[in-house]
This record gives structure tokens, sequence and C-alpha cells, in this order.
């Protein structure tokens, strides 16, 4: 129950850090570790960590991409952190993370692990990730891995090493 609610309070601090931050490189590798924060969150609340890990490959796929684009389009150039902003962030997260431990009727999330799939998906007869891959299913996961299969492919004919990079680094 602590290593929940002191996930969660991460997940707030980095919400607030975000907030004050100018550079995209710097916010996209927060954004990374906000996906990371977000993964282990439903997958501590689900029976089994396969569709957060799913999530994890789906989201840090589509940031890796943001990250090449953005990294393409943004200046060389130093970015600077306000050492006042930080500090008074860091006492926020500090002061809030006292009163959660002083109150706990504050943070009152009764969410153990098995909670939240007892309700809904153990009541539908037990489902298991083995009937996703039943016979009616087959056909889409197939036709689902050979479009990811051709689009693998397509992307690393269109970036060749002979044609060079997006920008030039100077």
């Amino acid at each position: 129950m602590f290593k929940f609610n002191m996930m969660l309070l991460m997940f707030l601090f980095n919400s607030f850090w975000l907030l004050n931050l100018n550079h995209p490189l710097i916010i996209t590798i927060f954004i990374i570790i906000q996906t990371c924060m977000l993964i282990l969150i439903t997958g501590t609340m689900s029976y089994s960590f396969w569709m957060s890990y799913i999530m994890f490959l789906t989201f840090i796929g589509g940031l890796l991409v943001l990250f090449i684009y953005i990294s393409s389009l943004t200046p060389n150039k130093i970015f600077f952190l306000n050492y006042k902003k930080i500090l008074l962030i860091f006492f926020a997260f500090f002061t809030f993370t006292l009163i959660v431990q002083i109150h706990p009727m504050l943070m009152n999330l009764e969410m153990t692990p098995l909670t939240y799939d007892q309700k809904f998906i153990n009541t539908e007869n037990n489902l298991h990730l083995s009937n996703f891959y039943n016979k009616n299913e087959l056909w889409m996961t197939l036709i689902l891995m050979n479009y990811l299969l051709l689009a693998l492919i397509i992307s690393t004919k269109i970036i060749l090493l002979t044609e060079g990079p997006m920008r030039i680094i100077s």
C-alpha cells in the first residue's frame, strides 16, 4: 500500500515538475518517465502486467518517433534550470509526503492488487489471455502482425543511411 501511494506521489511530483520545463527534449524525457510510472501504476492495479507491457511498447514507440521529430527541429541551445523553482517544487512534494504520512486518510486508496480485476474481470467467467488467440481472433492477430512487419520494412527503406541525417549537426 505504501509503495502504491509513493508511486502516485511521484507521478504527481513529475506532473508539477513538467509544468516548469521549457526545453522540448527535457519535456520529452519527462513524458517518457511519466509513461513508465503510469505503466507501473496500471500494472499494480491489474491481475497481470501484459496489458501494461503492451501499453508501454505502444507509448514508447510513439514517444521515440516524437523524440526524433523534436530533436530534428530543436536548435542546439543549452537549457538552464531555475533552481528556485526546483527548490519550491521539492519542498512542496516533501511537505505533501509528510502530510500524507501523518494523516493517511488523505490518501485513502484501498487499491490492493486484484481488487479492480475481481470486481470486473473475474465476474465474467475468468477471462484468460489464451482466449485472445482462439480460432476466430487468430486471423486479426496475423493481419496485424503482417501490417506491423510491412510498416517496419517500409520505414527502414525510407530512412536509409545513404540519405544522411534529418538535419546537419553543428
